[in-house]
């Protein structure tokens, strides 16, 4: 038996399988959708009236850098929203007595009134639900909150802006073969696979996604992706291992996309599409895939998904879905591309009357 310390980690594995599992007879394999979860699947930001909440612990800084800093009298340990987080979280403390920023007070969803310079976020156990706990769990137990607020008649709606897309995707079971979730979360397999059959003994899906394609970055696992553990450039660097997987897949010439610069039709391109909200997130995967692009070492098309607010897309000066070029330039993504083109509505491509190819001759 091997060693539990040589055990390679998931994502190698995950290269290695995707590479059979996209040589199989079906084309509809050559494109992979990979998208984020929290606020793209479900939602949870207030400017959307988001009701899927996972919440995060912030801790009170107990320890004083002097004797002059006062210890405060408000809760040791406190409740937030993600959407609360992203609103507080350049005002928190680091601990062991750094401080933050002291001069600003706010008023928790849960009526708890903070100071948010004397609370830090400790790792792991601010994440405590966002990951997998003993004998519960979290991330289904939060999406049946959701839904009883919904049933409540609490103002809102749980689904994100891609959860029709998904909903989509999941009819079919090949189509449903080419959809992945790339989180920062640290949920384990179990924990989705029982998330995703409540979701179709509901109704609201009719497959199961790819499992093998769910990935928690936050997972221990994934640590050999990013030293300092960013979950940002691990996310990253799992699209770059998607892609290199890809691009030893043969082409399947029977199979045309819209070439990435949007003016023709080719079978030279896989595609893989990712969906994300952090704007941090969306520059990186945009730089990088910017840079990939120009290489022409794989031979793949992305197409971002950026699902933030409407101020962050309008701060990024990029459309909010774009397909990026071979020269590294980028161009807005048509509707069929946001779910890869596996549609029998994306394939009218191929008919020679097709408003859509009459429309690119007209753009030349």
């Amino acid at each position: 038996m091997a060693k539990q310390g040589f055990l390679l980690p998931k994502w190698v594995c995950f290269v290695g399988l995707l590479a059979g599992f996209l040589t199989s007879s079906w084309i509809e394999a050559k494109t992979i959708i990979l998208s984020d979860f929290d606020d793209s699947i479900v939602e949870g930001r207030p400017h959307r009236d988001g009701l899927f909440h996972s919440n995060f612990i912030l801790y009170r800084i107990d320890v004083r850098a002097n004797t002059l800093q006062e210890i405060q009298s408000t809760p040791y340990e406190v409740l937030v929203t993600g959407a609360e987080l992203f609103e507080i979280k350049n005002m928190l403390g680091r601990g062991n007595g750094r401080l933050g920023m002291l001069n600003t007070k706010v008023r928790l969803r849960t009526g708890v009134e903070i100071i948010p310079g004397n609370y830090y976020l400790r790792t792991p156990e601010s994440y405590r639900y966002h990951r997998s706990g003993e004998g519960v769990n979290y991330l289904l137990e939060d999406f049946k909150a959701a839904e009883a607020s919904e049933a409540a008649g609490v103002r809102g709606t749980w689904k994100g802006q891609y959860w029709d897309s998904m909903v989509e995707l999941l009819k079919d079971p090949e189509t449903a073969s080419s959809f992945g979730i790339l989180t920062s979360r640290g949920q384990e397999p179990k924990d989705w696979k029982e998330f995703f059959n409540y979701l179709r003994e509901r109704g609201y899906i009719e497959n199961l996604p790819n499992l093998d394609m769910v990935h928690n970055v936050s997972l221990h696992r994934y640590d050999a992706l990013s030293l300092s553990q960013d979950v940002v450039e691990q996310k990253v660097r799992i699209v770059e291992k998607t892609a290199k997987a890809l691009s030893r897949v043969p082409m399947d010439r029977t199979r045309k996309v819209l070439h990435p610069n949007g003016f023709e039709m080719t079978d030279d391109f896989h595609t893989i599409v990712i969906t994300e909200n952090d704007p941090h997130a969306v520059d990186k995967l945009y730089d990088r895939l910017k840079l990939i692009a120009q290489s022409k070492i794989f031979p793949v098309k992305f197409v971002l998904v950026n699902l933030g607010t409407p101020e962050e897309i309008i701060q990024s000066g990029r459309p909010a879905n774009l397909v990026i070029r071979p020269d590294g330039g980028m161009r807005p993504a048509r509707e069929e591309e946001l779910t890869g083109e596996l549609f029998a509505s994306a394939k009218v491509y191929l008919t020679g009357d097709c408003p859509i190819l009459k429309d690119l001759a007209n753009a030349r």
